[in-house]
């Protein structure tokens, strides 16, 4: 059975941001010019643009595919993981997930911790391991997340 998987934004160094596109409440032209000359922040702006068929029409791949720029930056790769887990805009591949949920982790999301740490416990794109589950679990609940409290407090 597959587990929902959240979407989070991360906190994000100064030197990621892009000049005007900060927001997917920036004009659609801005955002795209930003997202092509690299601003890691526009990308995921512009990819979020894309997902919901804000001002342009949904495209899932075209998403999937600024997130990925983004996220190669360091920036937002728990986007990408939930589209990898999902099979949103790519073909589903849950150790393609694993690995961009583990660089979310790294990073400190929450989210992240928390998923990665269900890909532990089952075993999904990864090799099970309880132990890492529960480091996870307890990382992600020390950041305010309740469900990774929820998540430690069960496998204590």
């Amino acid at each position: 059975m597959k587990l929902l998987h959240g979407l989070a934004m991360l906190t994000l160094p100064a030197s990621v941001l892009a000049n005007d596109c900060i927001s997917t409440q920036a004009p659609l032209a801005v955002c795209q010019a930003e997202a092509k000359a690299g601003h890691a922040l526009a990308q995921v702006a512009l990819a979020t643009k894309y997902m919901y068929g804000e001002e342009i029409e949904r495209n899932e791949e075209q998403a999937f595919a600024w997130y990925l720029q983004a996220a190669e930056q360091g920036v937002a790769p728990g986007s990408v993981a939930y589209m990898y887990a999902t099979g949103t805009g790519v073909q589903q591949n849950d150790n393609e997930a694993a690995k961009w949920y583990a660089e979310g982790a790294k990073q400190g999301d929450a989210v992240s911790q928390v998923n990665l740490g269900r890909y532990y416990e089952q075993g999904t794109g990864v090799a099970k391991d309880i132990e890492k589950a529960k480091t996870l679990y307890k990382a992600a609940c020390e950041g305010g997340n309740y469900s990774g409290c929820d998540e430690y407090k069960r496998l204590q």
